[in-house]
């Protein structure tokens, strides 16, 4: 399932009940993007989002700039 909300709130199960999130793994194809698994803690039933990475920071001159 393609991810289309912002990845950081938590979906809402579609019970209606509230998620939480129970794990992230890589992506088995794509490299730039992760899996999230959220929980229902209603029906305990779990879904799968596909979401991309945030982009790497790196140090530059002792503060941190997003590529």
């Amino acid at each position: 399932m393609e991810f289309k909300r912002d990845p950081f709130l938590l979906p809402l199960c579609s019970c209606g009940g509230a998620t939480r999130l129970s794990h992230v793994e890589p992506h088995a194809i794509d490299p730039r993007k992760t899996l999230r698994t959220y929980l229902c803690q209603a029906c305990g039933s779990t879904e799968t989002h596909s979401v991309l990475k945030r982009p790497l920071e790196q140090v530059a001159g002792g503060r941190r700039v997003a590529r």
